[in-house]
């Protein structure tokens, strides 16, 4: 067995028959018809995958404006855990964890893929598969490097893959093209060229700062290539220049990354596993957070706050801030999901807008309990209120339905009728009432002692 051979059987890449290699050898430059065969499959492959992710996308984003129709009070409860059918019946999410039940359910529907996969193999029906040249472990190789947590990372991990692969097969095709039998012939010259494209591809591939596993596809395959045609007892078939051969060795890379890459994102959307969505559910579960302390902190009547529940409420404080990094982690991810398109990129960019607004009203939360700390260090008297309770309570329900009304919008990410936009400007303006009133009755207190530039601006209120 030569090194070719050893090379295919491992890898599972294709090694020529004898029938294949009496056929092979016209380089022409004309396109072959295998050529547009490939050429079909990428070209395809990519609109087909962009339509689906779209779709998906699209369809879970306008699913929000039949949920809050039905139902206007979900906004003012607590978001209900987001788990799939599965997740709730099969792996028992609400017994043993929402984070066991979507790893599993991920698991299984991965492992449901690779079972196709291997079933090529023996199952008559599906020998179809083996017979077009693909090596379906390979394939297998592929959904386990592509398929990831969310949708858009998947995308991305599929996108870089596959160029990953078609930029080093575009290479194979070029080389082989000038150099049909590699070093086989004028060795010296050959070899030269074979070192120095190499050499170049591969800084090519660092210096133009392409993605972390493109690199790792690219300079992979093109390792292999390069050895092939380096190797003068290599009998390995490839295809020369446009005169693509569908069973070639590049060419079964490239349609094995395809079909991998496809069969993770059926996957991914099929489980739909969108970070988009992720980040719509976790916005509502934030805003309803944030709308909730800001009620518990007016229930504990501010200055009557003990130490120990200043220090509780710090680390709600704390974990909202978490929640808020980690949607913008999700935000940044789901661009490959939606791309900023329809209603699903108009959302995403609301929810980025939210995030920002978000960053200050839990700022401000900290803040107000530094006031509060700090007013009782400097008048230890618990009978003094630095806030009018009846103001404050204003200022809080107004903030709390400003900001969840503001949230169905977001995660709605479409236009809102007339009655749903002036529902929404109405609490916008009695929130703008409600910051102005208390602006001025602690600008009030505070004046004849002093200390109000020191204290409060209208910086401190949301």
């Amino acid at each position: 067995m030569n090194n070719s051979q050893f090379l295919h059987d491992r890898t599972g890449r294709i090694p020529p028959t004898d029938a294949q290699s009496t056929e092979y050898g016209k380089a022409s430059g004309v396109p072959s018809r295998d050529f547009w065969v490939v050429f079909a499959a990428c070209f395809l492959g990519l609109i087909c995958c962009f339509l689906l992710i779209v779709a998906v996308s699209e369809h879970n984003t306008r699913r929000w404006r039949k949920r809050f129709a039905k139902d206007e009070e979900l906004a003012l409860v607590k978001p209900s855990n987001n788990l799939s059918c599965a997740q709730r019946e099969v792996f028992r999410g609400s017994r043993y964890g929402i984070s066991f039940a979507f790893h599993v359910d991920l698991a299984w529907r991965g492992a449901l893929v690779t079972f196709f996969c291997a079933a090529t193999y023996d199952a008559n029906c599906l020998n179809w598969w083996q017979r077009q040249g693909w090596s379906m472990s390979y394939v297998v190789v592929i959904v386990v490097f592509t398929l990831y947590k969310d949708l858009g990372s998947t995308v991305v991990l599929a996108w870089t893959g596959f160029y990953g692969t078609l930029l080093p097969v575009l290479n194979c095709w070029l080389i082989f093209y000038l150099f049909p039998d590699g070093v086989k012939t004028a060795e010296t010259w050959t070899k030269v060229f074979g070192w120095v494209d190499f050499l170049v591809f591969v800084l090519l591939m660092f210096g133009l700062g392409f993605a972390t596993n493109g690199k790792m596809y690219a300079l992979s395959w093109q390792a292999y290539f390069s050895m092939c045609f380096l190797n003068p007892f290599d009998q390995t078939l490839f295809s020369q220049g446009l005169d693509v051969q569908l069973h070639a060795a590049e060419t079964s890379a490239l349609t094995g990354t395809i079909i991998g890459c496809i069969f993770a994102l059926l996957v991914a959307a099929w489980m739909n596993i969108s970070a988009l969505r992720k980040a719509q559910h976790m916005m509502l579960d934030l805003t309803w957070s944030h709308g909730r302390l800001l009620e518990q902190l007016l229930e504990m009547g501010c200055l009557r706050m003990r130490p120990q529940a200043a220090s509780v409420f710090a680390v709600e404080v704390q974990s909202l801030q978490q929640q808020l990094l980690e949607i913008r982690g999700l935000l940044k991810s789901s661009w490959w999901e939606c791309f900023d398109l329809g209603a699903a990129g108009q959302s995403r960019l609301m929810l980025l807008q939210m995030c920002h607004n978000l960053d200050f009203l839990i700022g401000w939360l900290e803040s107000m309990v530094m006031a509060v700390q700090h007013a009782k260090l400097s008048n230890p008297n618990p009978a003094l209120h630095i806030f009018d309770l009846e103001k404050l309570r204003e200022l809080i329900e107004s903030t709390r339905e400003a900001l969840q009304q503001s949230c169905q919008a977001a995660v709605q990410g479409i236009s809102w009728d007339a009655e749903e936009e002036s529902h929404l400007e109405f609490w916008l303006s009695a929130l703008e009432d409600a910051q102005m009133k208390a602006h001025e009755a602690l600008k009030a207190k505070f004046m004849h002692q002093g200390s109000w530039q020191r204290l409060f601006t209208l910086a401190h209120l949301p």
